[in-house]
């Protein structure tokens, strides 16, 4: 049987690593290439990876089983040094800066895991979702197993420690707890507070709406709330202040 850190276990770990990089202060979003590379000496190397899954896109060696890539034009079986992060090629075009530091920090997660739990460290691939194709039962069970969801917790909360996400708030809404109506709905104005906030964390606006939403930073009220709202208020917009 697994052991599995829980999610507050995670945030504290993920909050006091994330504080060796430097002044918490002065940190505007987190270096996870410098959080890989000189706290937990691991080699971050970019290939065109040609596994038989299409999907997968990531994944970090462990230096006995081999990972299929494309060289020269031919597709070629590579075991790559223990401690090296493969990522696909794809993740270093521009618009897809936010994914490449997820996938990044994801890879990190399992890292993090296995040394938490020697028995985490098997060959783990990061996938892609495609909408267009059909998942068999066992596919979809492989993408949502536990040690996958782990990996993705800690990539959020190393991405998004919990004293970033308040010293974001205190830079852009006073340090208020941001308000939303029923389970996603927010006004426009708290919508670009958050907009703001992701561009500066350099993480995608959904990431950081469920890390607040985890982290208990929102003030939930009723949907109805809203809804009466938008009826009753004039053209040119509304807002919750």
């Amino acid at each position: 049987m697994k052991s599995f850190l829980s999610n507050n276990e995670i945030a504290e770990i993920a909050d006091s690593l994330v504080r060796k990089l430097g002044k918490p202060s002065t940190m505007d979003s987190v270096d996870i290439d410098k959080l890989a590379v000189e706290v937990f000496g691991m080699s971050i190397v970019y290939e065109n990876i040609a596994e038989d899954d299409r999907d997968k896109i990531a994944c970090t060696a462990n230096g006995i089983d081999a990972i299929k890539v494309v060289r020269n034009h031919q597709i070629v079986p590579v075991v790559f040094p223990k401690d090296t992060i493969i990522l696909d090629k794809v993740l270093q075009q521009p618009k897809e800066k936010y994914r490449r530091r997820y996938v990044l920090g994801h890879e990190l997660g399992h890292v993090i895991l296995g040394r938490v739990d020697p028995r985490h460290r098997e060959l783990c691939f990061n996938r892609l979702y495609d909408t267009e194709r059909e998942y068999s039962i066992d596919d979809l069970r492989e993408r949502m197993n536990q040690a996958e969801i782990q990996a993705n917790t800690v990539s959020c909360a190393l991405l998004m420690p919990r004293f970033l996400l308040n010293k974001k708030l205190r830079e852009y809404n006073g340090g208020r707890k941001l308000v939303v109506y029923g389970d996603y709905v927010v006004a426009a104005e708290t919508r670009a507070i958050i907009e703001q906030m992701a561009i500066s964390m350099e993480v995608s606006y959904n990431m950081l709406f469920n890390e607040l939403r985890k982290n208990k930073l929102f003030i939930i009220k009723p949907i109805d709330l809203y809804l009466n709202a938008i009826v009753s208020s004039e053209s040119g917009g509304w807002n919750d202040k």
